[in-house]
Parts: C-alpha cells; sequence; structure tokens
C-alpha cells in the first residue's frame, strides 16, 4: 500500500482531501498546506518519494530553484524527487513544440506573468544548482520527460 502526502494551497488542497475522503482513500492520503512562494517554506522529511508533475513550469527559474531547494532539505540520502514535465526542446514534432511556446505566451499575458514552458537543459541546471543530481532521464510518452533526482553528494 501506498500512503501520499499532497503539499499545496489551502483551497486546493482541501478540494484534493474531499476528492481522497468521497473515494475511500481519506486513510491513505493526507495533506500538508504549503505556499511554495512564502518566505521559507518547508516540508516535512521522510518521504521515500517527492512528485512534481507538471508544476514547476508555473514558476519562474528564480522560483524553481526555492521550491528545490526546500524540497532537496527534506531529503535524506534514499529519498528520490520525481520530476515530469514537457519540455520545448524536447518535442518530436515542430507543430508540439510551437503548441509549448504559445502556452508560455499565455502564462505571460493571462496567468501569473512569469512561469513557462522550459528547455530541458534550464531545468537541469536549476536541479545541480539546488543540490541536486539527475539520476535518470526518461523519456514518458510522446511529450514528456521524467527526471528522477537525488540529492548531490
Amino acid at each position: 500500500d501506498v500512503n501520499v502526502t499532497i503539499f499545496d494551497l489551502p483551497g486546493q488542497l482541501s478540494k484534493a482531501l474531499l476528492n481522497a475522503e468521497t473515494n475511500g482513500l481519506s486513510e491513505r492520503i493526507n495533506g500538508f498546506e504549503i505556499d511554495w512562494l512564502s518566505k521559507n517554506p518547508k516540508i516535512p522529511q521522510g518521504a521515500d518519494v517527492i512528485w512534481m508533475c507538471q508544476f514547476l513550469d508555473c514558476f519562474s527559474k528564480k522560483e524553481i530553484l526555492k521550491v528545490l531547494n526546500t524540497c532537496q532539505a527534506a531529503m535524506d540520502a534514499n529519498t528520490r524527487l520525481i520530476i515530469i514535465e514537457t519540455y520545448t526542446d524536447r518535442q518530436r514534432f515542430e507543430n508540439a513544440r510551437f503548441a509549448l511556446e504559445a502556452t508560455s505566451l499565455y502564462f505571460t499575458v493571462m496567468a501569473n506573468g512569469n512561469s513557462k514552458m522550459y528547455q530541458a537543459s534550464e531545468i537541469m541546471k536549476v536541479v545541480e544548482k539546488a543540490g541536486l543530481e539527475i539520476e535518470k532521464d526518461l523519456p514518458l510518452g510522446e511529450y514528456h520527460s521524467m527526471f528522477i533526482c537525488k540529492k548531490a553528494v
């Protein structure tokens, strides 16, 4: 059995926990409120895996570094951080790359003004800067990439 802790803003977290309860999973899913952009965010230690899927592209590189530093501080030698994203430089089709770049325009104009769809090389540099190393770099389906990261030694 797997137990999951969801880290999110209060509103999103309450919706997720309600969904867990509705689906009979509340004994295996708990929540932890966090504002990743607050002054000094912290998450509990002891996780086997920290999973972020299509999450980091919501932030600027500076904010991504803050998120990854927060994760790194909670990790031990056995913890793995999994990052799944769509990267503009890893798209097989030109139209897919174009769609991701257009999404960046949406983020800039309509959403929060500073997030974007990144190239894999950009995120790799931020991962390294956060004191992490990419243990595995795996393609995931046609469009996504998965980085499995550990604390750098």
